[in-house]
């Protein structure tokens, strides 16, 4: 694929359509997609797969929390305009039969209408309402097995810290309540030889997991995947956003995407006693700067500590 003869007649095409941009546009334009293709390895992959729905979400899934202090959900915003306007002009050049953008939900890209100057969380307090809110609905007699998928995953999302793309590639082989873990998870930009295994939480987690898998075994035995769809196929991404926004609207009071679970993990094991180190591999997080938009609950706690010492020094409980 020649790449930068792509981008040169993507370039003649903004400069002399029907729509006129700025020279600035146009190469704002050119650049935002030139780094979409770098950040992809875009020589390694068919550009069918390099503008797929997973590849577009997982990237802008990395604009909104890898660099959250830098993050600017206006610049979000245009890159999304320039990747779009691109797909267009695959499409006229029948490179790719058609552009889903245009349909696809845009706040699971910009990341709803939250701006991200600090790593966002759910308290602790709030945290524990939902989940007994959760686990009060699950245990009732009249929910059927796709509101007991829906809370489950909710569960999940929020025990174990995974991604979403790690927490729909789930099978069913993968749940060892021997071991009490999920196996064979491969992280983000792991190669195929690469997994790892995360713990289940034993208080609210494995009597979900257990009757799930048991509820989808009684479906069909021949199913694979933990997370499905009414067509028995794997969840999408698309799924995951729309039941994590239903549910924490009706128990939450507000629609939060499921990131926001994995920043609620991070803090939650902070407040407990990790580390950023601990936390940073067990979120996977490449660099530790990104663990460290969690410091506000070392600072927290640091005081609280201080005081504490105070006290006990002055012979007070």
């Amino acid at each position: 694929m020649n790449v930068e003869k792509l981008l040169k007649d993507f370039e003649k095409k903004l400069s002399f359509g029907i729509t006129s941009y700025s020279k600035n546009t146009i190469i704002s334009y050119v650049d935002d997609v030139r780094l979409y293709l770098v950040k992809n390895s875009f020589e390694r992959l068919k550009i069918e797969e390099l503008f797929s729905e997973n590849k577009i979400i997982n990237y802008f899934e990395m604009l909104l929390t890898s660099d959250v202090d830098k993050y600017k959900k206006s610049s979000a915003k245009r890159k999304l305009s320039s990747i779009s306007k691109f797909i267009d002009f695959l499409v006229d050049r029948q490179i790719i039969s058609s552009n889903f953008m245009k349909t696809l939900d845009k706040k699971i890209l910009l990341g709803n209408k939250i701006e991200i100057n600090k790593a966002n969380f759910i308290d602790q307090k709030k945290l524990y309402n939902f989940t007994n809110c959760l686990l009060k609905e699950l245990n009732s007699n009249l929910i059927n097995y796709f509101s007991y998928r829906d809370i489950v995953l909710v569960l999940t999302l929020i025990f174990t810290g995974l991604r979403v793309s790690e927490l729909v590639s789930i099978k069913i082989s993968n749940i060892s309540f021997k071991n009490n873990e999920i196996s064979g998870v491969r992280r983000k930009g792991w190669n195929e030889n690469k997994s790892t295994s995360i713990p289940i939480d034993m208080n609210y987690l494995q009597i979900p997991l257990i009757n799930l898998v048991e509820k989808t075994k009684q479906k069909n035995s021949k199913l694979i995947w933990l997370f499905i769809n009414r067509k028995n196929e794997k969840l999408t991404r698309q799924n995951v956003y729309q039941i994590v926004k239903k549910l924490s609207s009706k128990y939450l009071g507000y629609s939060v995407n499921p990131h926001l679970f994995r920043h609620s993990f991070a803090t939650s094991l902070i407040s407990n006693g990790a580390t950023t180190t601990e936390v940073q591999k067990m979120l996977d997080h490449k660099n530790v700067v990104s663990t460290e938009v969690y410091e506000h609950v070392n600072k927290i706690k640091k005081k609280y500590n201080l005081v504490k010492d105070l006290y006990k020094k002055n012979g007070t409980n």
